[in-house]
């Protein structure tokens, strides 16, 4: 029904859309926002693409791959809630919890065999999100009560399920050999992000100065994975794994434990929330000059190698 690059692309996708609407609990303003899910699976296409092209081996161009979500995420999708407050919510949300959870969904789309860092890693996760899910509304919203715990945990199963049922449909014994897109695949894209741009601003949701800004450090970013391409060597694509399942369930059950338990926690002094929008704040002012820092450093030894200094 679909070929091999598209099923990745799709649950991809998924990933990256449960990972922005269900780990960072985000609110749907209107029926209409579900209009925006076939952004999720453009920038999915965008960033398979980006990783095939620049030859992604690292961590480094994880980041970089995890941060560019974060911000076409916020442009595109988001922008009610990523840039409604410049710069602070540039950093703590489009550069911080949009590429953070970004990250992970590209982690959990990369992973291979199982490990105790990985299923902990899951648990984790599932706590954070089972706090920020119970608790966020209250901090961030204005809602006068915590998202109920059923809520919360039938939402959270769906996502699972979903996880799991396109993790089934990816499975193939020969994965896609190219993950570029095509010509008619540039028009594709092209079209629906353009198509996203003027539904935000039919609703008076997007800033121009803030989508520009954040476009510039999408090309910032792209730069970094252009300077540090390799012609040869093996990238982060070549790991994907031809079986995903059942190889995934226990990560996934590990995930909702963490969930569950997650709801459960009583909020203390300091709470999970500050702790978390702390962390996110951290992340989106540290990752873009560390890896720019990084990867410069390795251009000058390069250079320095090439002309023995």
């Amino acid at each position: 029904m679909f070929s091999p690059l598209v099923r990745q692309r799709l649950l991809l996708a998924a990933l990256l859309w449960f990972g922005s609407t269900g780990l960072l609990w985000t609110p749907i303003l209107s029926p209409l926002d579900w209009l925006t899910l076939p952004g999720y699976y453009a920038i999915s296409a965008l960033l398979l693409d980006l990783a095939a092209r620049f030859r992604a081996r690292d961590v480094f161009a994880l980041l970089t791959l995890a941060g560019i979500y974060g911000l076409l995420a916020a442009v595109f999708i988001h922008p009610a809630t990523a840039l409604i407050d410049m710069p602070r919510t540039l950093f703590t949300r489009a550069l911080g919890a949009h590429a953070l959870v970004g990250l992970i969904a590209l982690v959990t789309f990369l992973r291979g065999r199982n490990s105790l860092f990985y299923l902990g890693g899951a648990l984790l996760v599932g706590v954070a999100a089972g706090v920020w899910a119970r608790w966020s509304p209250v901090e961030l919203w204005g809602t006068a009560e915590p998202t109920p715990l059923i809520t919360a945990l039938s939402t959270f199963a769906v996502g699972v399920v979903v996880y799991l049922a396109l993790s089934a449909l990816a499975q193939q014994p020969d994965p896609p050999t190219d993950y570029r897109l095509s010509p008619l695949g540039w028009l594709i894209i092209s079209v629906i992000g353009a198509a996203l741009i003027l539904f935000h601003a039919a609703q008076g949701r997007i800033d121009g100065v803030a989508a520009i800004t954040s476009l510039v450090l999408v090309g910032f970013s792209t730069a970094i994975l252009w300077f540090q391409k390799r012609v040869k060597g093996a990238m982060l694509l070549d790991r994907l794994p031809a079986q995903r399942l059942p190889g995934g369930l226990l990560p996934a059950v590990a995930f909702f434990v963490g969930v569950m338990t997650g709801c459960l926690l009583p909020r203390t002094d300091p709470d999970g929330i500050s702790i978390l929008v702390s962390l996110f704040a951290a992340y989106g002012v540290i990752w873009l000059p560390a890896v720019s820092i990084v990867l410069g450093w390795r251009s000058f030894a390069r250079q320095a190698r090439a002309l023995k200094l």
